[in-house]
């Protein structure tokens, strides 16, 4: 009975799905790609940018001497996990483009890119908020 329910909603939803179907080449689809990424990246460089452009507006920090620091994460299993998510969703961006550049499925493009992104916020993730154990190193 499952397998009638989902053979009848594939028909359904196959025109739907050939309609997000670009005609082109795969070169094209690889040109499309490289270009959404370049432009992805410029978007994460520019929100850090204006990140540290506050930062510098609330504490201007070149008056203070300039060490370099160890901000170690707070467990094994936070870095751990940290790592898994981000290789996790570095796998949902990679394989997805590889499949647009190959069927040039719109559909598929688009969550590889929200994929992409995910996996640009998981570096905002990486020090907690709040106190934290730093350590000087000479």
């Amino acid at each position: 009975m499952g397998g009638l329910i989902g053979v009848f909603l594939a028909s359904l939803i196959r025109p739907l799905a050939n309609m997000f179907h670009i005609p082109s080449t795969s070169l094209i689809n690889f040109i499309i790609t490289i270009l959404v990424v370049i432009i992805a990246l410029s978007v994460f460089i520019y929100i850090n940018t204006r990140s540290k452009r506050n930062l510098t507006a609330i504490v201007d920090y070149k008056h203070y001497p300039r060490k370099k620091l160890w901000i170690r994460p707070p467990s094994l299993k936070f870095f751990s996990s940290l790592c898994f998510f981000y290789l996790f969703f570095m796998a949902l961006t990679v394989v997805p483009l590889m499949g647009f550049i190959e069927t040039g499925n719109i559909i598929i493009f688009f969550g590889s890119i929200f994929f992409l992104f995910v996996t640009f916020m998981i570096n905002y993730f990486t020090i907690h908020v709040g106190n934290t154990t730093v350590r000087f190193k000479d």
